[in-house]
């Protein structure tokens, strides 16, 4: 999450992601979160 967010601030625009992409990794951050709790031993 913390990668998102500081590929979001860089100080040049174009190193900076698009929205699409914004949403794709957090979406799949949100489905490797998913799935880490499914395994957890609690």
């Amino acid at each position: 999450m913390i990668k998102v967010a500081v590929s979001c601030v860089q100080e040049e625009r174009n190193t900076r992601p698009t929205m699409e992409n914004v949403v794709q990794m957090l979406l799949s951050v949100d489905e490797a979160s998913s799935i880490m709790r499914h395994y957890s031993l609690n």
